[in-house]
């Protein structure tokens, strides 16, 4: 068994037997509250949740709540072989998007949520590559790519407090995009495509504060 799995099902036998601990006790929580949100991996480490670098929460009543996202991407990697080749990779991207998130009430430390709302983002890419051979000019070819995209997503999860100020989520989405970009290379090309993508089942850490 590697060591990823080994990590995997201690870290979920911990997880469960403090789940049993827990059972058929109350929990208390103070509204409003906010929070950061983290998703966590086969490996059980933090990553971005929802695919956003950053995730806040705002339970603004015990029935309702804000999901807030931010995914910028910022990329620029340069390699220079003196007289031989030169390239230069640039991405410039950011995706906002913001949840209405609605709450059933607790059942114990269990609640449901579900919830839809906007989103939008950016993305421009540019490519340059430079090739020099003794003896003749040297050739250099550009891309860019430039997009822009709205939607809409929703959510559907369940959420179990196992402290006041912690709580293990899992939850189901699904995205609906309109995109329309422009690629530049030899020929300007257009292209609009509407995008259903359906992610997998996710498992989440919230931190509330």
């Amino acid at each position: 068994m590697n060591t990823n799995k080994t990590q995997f099902m201690t870290v979920m036998a911990a997880l469960v037997c403090c789940l049993v601990a827990t059972a058929g006790e109350a929990v208390e929580l103070e509204e409003p509250r906010s929070g950061l949100e983290f998703r966590i991996d086969s490996n059980f480490r933090l990553a971005s949740f929802e695919g956003s670098a950053i995730s806040w929460k705002r339970v603004s009543s015990p029935d309702r709540g804000w999901r807030i996202g931010l995914s910028p991407v910022v990329e620029d990697d340069e390699q220079d072989r003196h007289d031989q080749s030169y390239s230069r990779n640039m991405r410039y991207a950011c995706e906002i998007s913001a949840t209405r998130l609605f709450l059933s009430p607790f059942r114990d430390r269990t609640r449901f949520y579900w919830g839809a709302g906007p989103l939008v983002g950016i993305d421009y890419e540019e490519s340059e590559h430079t090739r020099s051979t003794p003896g003749e000019a040297a050739s250099t070819s550009r891309w860019i790519s430039r997009s822009w995209y709205l939607g809409v997503g929703a959510v559907i999860g369940i959420e179990y407090f196992f402290a006041p100020d912690l709580s293990l989520m899992g939850e189901y989405g699904l995205e609906v995009r309109y995109l329309k970009s422009m690629e530049d290379r030899y020929t300007k090309v257009d292209h609009r495509i509407w995008r259903v993508t359906p992610d997998q089942a996710r498992l989440g850490l919230s931190v509330l504060f």
